[in-house]
């Protein structure tokens, strides 16, 4: 198969290892924009399941910014989560500030900092609380858009993890991944960008219809 890891601008060198008979059969070194074929055959996985996934919710942008859900998938219990989230976008003039991290659950704090346009995010119980298992929505993330030019309406930007680490009570690492969303600037049928979409947008719709108004190009694509 073909595979492909998202990753921030810059340089690294991936190492890739093949294993046949649990002894090691190839190794190669792979540079950021440069493509290189190494096969071999996939088998089973011996570390088992995940024990605890977070995963983002996909949203809508606007030219301010936008906020997305956090949710936990556990089956054990949960005391403390780590981890950073990145806008994966191509340029075009604009960019994404980390805003905020809310939790939803007033026994856990939660904090973050902005690390190079990531959201290196922290959340704990000083209370001794814990998320039970099952699914939680945990938390949002907010980021604030930094533009030179307006975002083109219909554009989906990659929100991705970079690093998770989840803890039980006893501060032990749970096995973790996380698992990103996309976020689409602009909504169909919200013209006048308002975040709800009503009669006032229906008004506009058939102004445009008529050519009565001249829609700009959001409120084209919107419409």
């Amino acid at each position: 198969g073909v595979y492909e890891i998202l990753i921030p601008h810059g340089w690294y060198i991936v190492t890739v290892s093949a294993y046949e008979d649990s002894q090691q059969s190839n190794v190669i070194n792979i540079e950021s924009n440069q493509e290189y074929e190494l096969n071999f055959q996939l088998g089973e996985w011996a570390g088992g399941e995940q024990q605890a996934v977070l995963s983002l919710g996909d949203g809508n942008g606007t030219q301010e910014g936008f906020t997305v859900p956090l949710y936990l998938q556990t089956d054990t219990s949960v005391s403390g989560l780590q981890f950073a989230v990145l806008p994966q976008n191509t340029g075009g003039g604009f960019w994404f500030t980390p805003s905020a991290l809310q939790s939803t659950n007033d026994c856990f704090s939660a904090s973050f900092n902005d690390v190079y346009g990531q959201l290196w995010g922290i959340m704990f119980s000083l209370e001794g609380c814990v998320y039970e298992p099952g699914e939680h929505h945990v938390a949002n993330l907010s980021f604030t858009t930094t533009t030179n030019s307006a975002i083109p309406p219909g554009t989906d930007i990659h929100l991705g993890f970079n690093y998770t680490l989840v803890s039980d009570p006893d501060a032990n690492e749970i096995p973790s991944l996380g698992e990103g969303s996309m976020v689409t600037f602009g909504q169909f049928g919200d013209v006048d960008s308002d975040g709800a979409i009503n009669v006032l947008d229906i008004v506009n719709m058939v102004n445009f219809a008529l050519q009565i108004d001249e829609p700009t190009e959001y409120e084209f694509w919107a419409a």
